[in-house]
Formats: structure tokens, sequence, C-alpha cells
């Protein structure tokens, strides 16, 4: 979370609101700094954990996602009802091609026999 307030500061927990103090007290002067410089090759390691504020957090949190894979879903479905009923189609047109070919070979095996 990103607090600008003091107030913000009763928001947040554990170790990460004594941070925050220790932070807020630093960048005004009230904590003694060190006055010896950091030597060549010495360094300072530290953990800064960031959090979004509820604001900026809802602004990613949205329903897009699931609204895609409806949209995805849907795709697939109709492209799935739109097979079966293509199969099913040319099922019938097939019986009913096959159906007049014996029609058609009956009546010429009757006239030629």
């Amino acid at each position: 979370r990103v607090y600008a307030k003091e107030n913000d500061v009763k928001e947040m927990v554990g170790h990460h609101r004594e941070l925050f103090r220790y932070l807020q007290e630093l960048g005004s002067g009230e904590v003694e700094q060190d006055s010896e410089a950091l030597v060549d090759g010495e360094h300072i390691d530290f953990k800064l954990h960031i959090y979004p504020s509820d604001d900026f957090e809802a602004c990613y949190l949205t329903n897009q996602p699931k609204i895609f894979s409806l949209a995805v879903s849907l795709v697939f479905l109709v492209t799935v009802i739109s097979f079966i009923v293509y199969d099913i189609l040319v099922e019938k047109r097939q019986t009913k091609l096959l159906e007049n070919a014996e029609r058609s070979n009956k009546v010429v095996a009757f006239f030629f026999s």
C-alpha cells in the first residue's frame, strides 16, 4: 500500500508499521545518521515492501478476464453446435442420396432383367 498520510499508518500491520515510522523519522531528520561514509565496495542491504492502495488495486481488479473467458467459451460452444448441426444435415443428405440411388438401381434392374 502507498501511505501518504500519517493517519494511514494505523492500517499497517506488524513490522511494516515500524519500518514505515522509521523511514518517516529518517526523512524528517529525527533519527541520527552515522557520520561515517561508506567505503568503496560496502553497501547496505534492505528490503522494501510496496503495497498498492485500495483505489489503485481496484483499477486492476476487474471482471474483464471473466468476460473474455466467457466470450471465448461462447465462441467455442457456437462452433461445436455449428459442427454438430452441419454433421446432422450432411448425414440426412447422404441418406436421401443413398435412398435415391437404391431406387434408381431398382428401376434400372427392373427394366434390364
